[in-house]
């Protein structure tokens, strides 16, 4: 019932409190993903493609090893289903004992993985090292980070605060 009187009191200003209550939740949302962005960034300039290659062949191995070398050529004809490899292969590195932001990062990448350019007709067809590079260039591309989301917030916070001062000292 409070509410309700405080918004019919005053209705732009509690609107306003109100996303701004709301937004918070974004920017801790924004910079947990910016912490992602940063080390993924840290990680690919120090060159530690090579600590990620050996822990990609271990989630790829458990999974593509069972498959025999017919059948990996034939996965498309057959109606291969690649999600259903891909959540095997994402489970495999979330059961790994690595660093966590390293598994975040291998997950993420495994994610924005698609199959569909691949020839799994060609018969000379690595798919492990199609996949795995495909896997880095997607952590490649994501690993740009950028404040701009989290500055606009900030703004969008301190406009509505002067928006409220503002209104406040009118409506007196």
């Amino acid at each position: 019932m409070a509410i309700f009187v405080v918004l019919m009191i005053a209705p732009i200003q509690s609107i306003l409190l109100t996303l701004i209550a709301i937004s918070n939740y974004f920017v801790f949302s924004m910079a947990s993903f910016h912490a992602v962005k940063r080390v993924a960034n840290r990680l690919l300039t120090d060159k530690g493609e090579s600590l990620l290659y050996p822990l990609i062949d271990r989630a790829l191995d458990k999974v593509i090893s069972d498959v025999s070398t017919s059948n990996k050529q034939n996965w498309m004809q057959k109606g291969f289903d690649f999600s259903l490899i891909q959540m095997q292969i994402i489970n495999n590195i979330k059961n790994q004992s690595e660093n966590k932001w390293v598994k975040k990062l291998l997950i993420y990448g495994f994610k924005k993985l698609k199959v569909d350019d691949i020839p799994f007709n060609d018969p000379k067809l690595n798919i492990s090292e199609i996949i795995k590079d495909r896997v880095i260039l997607a952590i490649r591309e994501m690993a740009n980070p950028s404040k701009k989301k989290f500055w606009y917030t900030i703004l969008f916070h301190w406009m509505a605060v002067l928006v409220i001062l503002i209104m406040n000292l009118i409506y007196r």
